[in-house]
């Protein structure tokens, strides 16, 4: 299985050792690391912070995994239309932030407050409920043969299902060449 969430539900108060926390780290904690780091970073770096973090935590760590899920997020994220000023004043799980607009990828001059940031994050899984289930999502794109292999764990390894989606349309290569 590709859960990474053995205690459904609970959060990470670290103790100072790796066993403990990891009983209490769930998939959404996992996709809201991500989301952070590519809040605070943008993507690239944000994908360096994620994986020098997550490998401490992830055990056996599986590059593939940890890819495919940053890269789901930033997808979703890229896709995810900026809160409207209507609805931060309707409902407090839309808030408005210049600083943390949802479909940039690239890092804010300043982080969103605590606060602000979580309803953030919750408003974006609401749009992105498919992103809370560790299991199904990383099926379309890859047999469990290939996910869990020695290979996926050790390097980033394409899909076998279906080509992970991307944020560039496809353009056909001979339109290509008459660009």
């Amino acid at each position: 299985s590709s859960s990474l969430s053995p205690t459904p539900g609970a959060c990470i108060i670290p103790s100072g050792k790796k066993e403990d926390d990891v009983s209490l780290f769930t998939h959404r904690t996992f996709l809201r690391i991500l989301w952070s780091n590519l809040k605070m970073h943008g993507r690239r770096e944000g994908m360096r912070h994620a994986f020098r973090n997550l490998r401490d935590y992830l055990s056996p760590f599986n590059e593939t995994l940890v890819y495919f899920w940053f890269h789901m997020v930033h997808y979703c994220d890229a896709c995810t239309p900026p809160p409207s000023p209507t609805a931060e004043e309707d409902s407090p799980t839309s808030p408005a932030s210049p600083s943390s607009s949802s479909s940039s990828s690239s890092p804010s001059s300043l982080p969103p407050s605590s606060s602000s940031s979580s309803l953030l994050f919750v408003r974006f899984l609401s749009l992105h409920p498919a992103l809370l289930d560790a299991d199904a999502m990383p099926s379309v794109y890859y047999s469990p043969a290939l996910l869990h292999s020695d290979e996926a764990r050790r390097a980033v390894v394409l899909p076998d299902r279906a080509a992970l989606p991307n944020l560039i349309p496809s353009v056909p290569y001979t339109k290509m060449h008459r660009l």
